[in-house]
């Protein structure tokens, strides 16, 4: 077995796939699902940074 890693916009990953082009791709979001079956094979967190005089500043949560 050969792997071979290419590197592209992740927006152009899902017509690649339809293409045939390669059998399996990485992305961050989630594709159309009745074209294709996801796994989850990461977490991420985003975090909010604010500088240290934002009214934000050394809140632990914003409301909406």
């Amino acid at each position: 077995m050969s792997v071979a890693v290419h590197r592209m916009l992740a927006s152009h990953i899902p017509d690649e796939l339809m293409l045939r082009t390669f059998e399996l791709g990485m992305i961050s979001f989630r594709p159309d699902p009745a074209q294709f079956r996801t796994i989850a094979v990461y977490g991420d967190s985003l975090a909010f940074i604010v500088g240290p005089d934002h009214p934000l500043a050394g809140r632990s949560d914003v409301d909406q």
